[in-house]
């Protein structure tokens, strides 16, 4: 008898998402020192615009604005061509430093050794509005991409342990980075110029434990303050005064006095309230005043505390 699974092709076993390296801002302060100018100037660059390194050698001076940067052409070894797409055509918001940093290539001098002797090269030969941003230090040429990569970027990073630095982790770290900085997604996904937010999201912006930490610490101290006045008993003549406490498991409702025309003799309030009434009366009260719910609850609660 044929075994009729024989043949059969298991489906493949599904591993879970693993997350993708990136670069904190404290490993990339440190690697942009190892890395020789103009080279150093082009990671800071792709590190705090998220522009690809296509994009960033075909870069030209009239690119260059106040405060932005704007993304029309990109050059990969040899080849010249449009942006990846239509939303990557854009012209997106820079700091100041990175407009600053850039225009120091032009007071740049390079040092380069041929031998015992050594040759100076300035940084940017032309700065008119055709010419190229990022040139090649003999020529002026466009530079390739995987020469800075294995000459400059990757020794860098491997002097520092973060040996799997690449100009995609540049990028991501940038998206990453926006996520730290509480950026809005809709925001992200206009610098990094994707056409969905669900690109940002699930490809480039990286779990951050640190950021999750935090804000996992900060909801369970988050409150507001504030003061509810509650009708109660049979007629409503008395008054229960309670601080609200909200948090993320509700409003909390601890009462502090009980006030009644009829108290109004003795001081109109008793004080030890709040010390007397069990507080878990009020748990997750979320009624509005003077709602019918807040009042039931009021009045279980004091009829409680009246026993």
């Amino acid at each position: 008898m044929q075994n009729p699974a024989e043949g059969l092709k298991l489906p493949r076993v599904k591993k879970g998402k693993r997350s993708k390296p990136y670069v904190t801002p404290v490993q990339f302060a440190a690697l942009i020192e190892l890395i020789a100018e103009p080279y150093a100037t082009m990671v800071y660059v792709a590190d705090y615009t998220g522009l690809q390194v296509s994009e960033l050698i075909g870069l030209r001076w009239r690119n260059v604005g106040a405060d932005s940067i704007a993304v029309e052409e990109r050059y990969c070894r040899g080849d010249w061509g449009p942006p990846k797409s239509e939303a990557s055509n854009a012209t997106v918001p820079v700091n100041s430093g990175v407009i600053s940093r850039i225009h120091r290539l032009k007071t740049l001098e390079i040092e380069v050794r041929a031998g015992c002797a050594v040759r100076r090269y300035p940084a940017v030969k032309s700065s008119g509005p055709d010419d190229l941003v990022f040139q090649s230090v003999k020529d002026g040429e466009p530079m390739r991409d995987n020469n800075i990569l294995v000459r400059h970027l990757k020794p860098a990073g491997l002097k520092l342990g973060i040996g799997w630095v690449n100009w995609l982790v540049l990028r991501r770290s940038f998206a990453t980075w926006l996520k730290m900085a509480g950026a809005d997604v809709k925001d992200a996904q206009a610098l990094m110029r994707h056409s969905r937010a669900s690109t940002t999201l699930d490809v480039y912006q990286q779990f951050v434990p640190e950021s999750q930490r935090k804000v996992v610490d900060s909801l369970r101290g988050a409150r507001t303050p504030g003061e509810l006045t509650v009708p109660i008993g049979s007629n409503n003549s008395a008054v229960c005064r309670c601080i609200i406490v909200v948090n993320i498991y509700g409003i909390r409702c601890l009462p502090t006095e009980e006030s009644s025309p009829e108290k109004a003799g003795v001081g109109g309030s008793i004080p030890s309230l709040a010390t007397t009434l069990n507080p878990f009366c009020f748990k997750n009260l979320t009624a509005l005043p003077h709602s019918n719910r807040s009042r039931r609850r009021a009045n279980v609660a004091l009829e409680t505390w009246r026993r």
